[in-house]
């Protein structure tokens, strides 16, 4: 017996079958099990169940998938740091991050100014500058936070 789902009108929509189906997702392999469902006005529908599992997350502004971090199209790269920090409001900090390849090519030899901020939280924000760079693509930055942060 195959399931039975309710459209966003609140009609009832019977799947014609479910199969296994190999594709990637954001160039990761994978199969997973779909209902096949006629009729529809897309091809294709994500489930909350499929992005919660994968971990994916939205722009709809560019109506693109992605990760961690934000919309790609928003961003050259990424800094992850390499530990906890807390920043108080209007203070100056030096911290470690580790840096995306992306964000080291467009850094090269220029001095280098950063907007921090959390794409999930955008009212915290901040700006930092790079104090320098290694061969492990780790890098110190001097910060000034203008919120309390702890990151």
């Amino acid at each position: 017996m195959c399931a039975r789902f309710a459209s966003a009108s609140g009609n009832e929509i019977t799947a014609d079958k479910q199969v296994k189906l190999s594709f990637e997702v954001l160039e990761k392999p994978t199969t997973y099990e779909v209902f096949v469902i006629s009729g529809l006005h897309e091809n294709f529908i994500l489930g909350i169940d499929f992005i919660r599992n994968f971990g994916l997350n939205y722009c709809p502004r560019h109506r693109e998938f992605f990760v961690e971090g934000g919309c790609p199209q928003e961003q050259i790269g990424q800094m992850k740091l390499k530990e906890r920090v807390h920043l108080a409001p209007l203070s100056v900090s030096r911290f470690k991050v580790h840096l995306s390849m992306p964000m080291v090519a467009a850094l090269g030899e220029a001095h280098w100014v950063s907007q921090v901020t959390m794409w999930d939280q955008p009212w915290i924000c901040g700006s930092a500058a790079l104090v320098s760079v290694d061969d492990n693509r780790d890098a110190w930055f001097r910060g000034t936070s203008l919120n309390q942060m702890v990151l």
